[in-house]
């Protein structure tokens, strides 16, 4: 953490209504502007909408964060570290909606029941030891169309970040061809943890490492 991040921290812990208000003035100050500009897509028949205008205000403050150059000691080799993860966000017996994941227990039996839970697929940028903030969303829906969003972040979000130089962190879930694919293409570099059995391809081509145990 740096002397300047320290000073904030140690303002925040003193008043933090205040020093957060001076820090949005400071590294955000067409934030609550940038609200007001939002268009509503709402149609007042409906609850659902859509937060592609909210992401837009988010990412646009991340990218003036990052133009600021007040976090660049987050950085790695001069790369900005991207963590890319599922979150649950909802777990429950009731179905909120269609794109309700689902889990069955004991399925086919008398005792079958059902678990609904919603997951979003998020892609987070670390600004620090401790500040670690949302650059895009994508809700994972169970409906049989888009499985491909379930592992990558739609071609959109893709290029709210395009020519930020990532090294892109994720587990071992997103060890798969196409995910490394995406990154190539984009010219990330990426680092993703390996566990036994996700790609058995990769596994042969490390046995075939000579030297790999000295």
């Amino acid at each position: 953490m740096s002397r300047e991040q320290e000073r904030i921290r140690r303002k925040l812990e003193s008043n933090p209504v205040v020093e957060c208000n001076e820090v949005r003035n400071r590294y955000c100050p067409d934030l609550f502007c940038d609200f007001a500009d939002t268009k509503d897509p709402r149609n007042q028949s409906y609850i659902e909408y859509s937060n592609d205008e909210l992401q837009k205000v988010l990412q646009k403050q991340v990218y003036g964060l990052i133009r600021s150059k007040a976090f660049y000691d987050a950085r790695f080799q001069k790369k900005w570290l991207v963590i890319v993860d599922g979150t649950q966000i909802y777990s429950g017996k009731r179905k909120l909606n269609d794109g309700c994941l689902e889990r069955h227990y004991n399925k086919g039996t008398e005792e079958e029941t059902v678990n609904y839970h919603c997951d979003v697929l998020e892609a987070k940028i670390v600004l620090g030891e401790s500040l670690i903030v949302s650059i895009a969303s994508e809700f994972i829906e169970n409906n049989g169309e888009d499985a491909e969003r379930q592992k990558n972040m739609s071609e959109e979000k893709q290029k709210a970040f395009k020519r930020l130089p990532v090294i892109l962190l994720a587990d071992s879930l997103y060890a798969s061809e196409p995910v490394m694919d995406i990154c190539r293409d984009n010219k990330w570099e990426f680092i993703i943890r390996y566990k036994t059995g996700s790609i058995p391809s990769i596994t042969e081509e490390y046995e075939k490492i000579p030297g790999k145990e000295m």
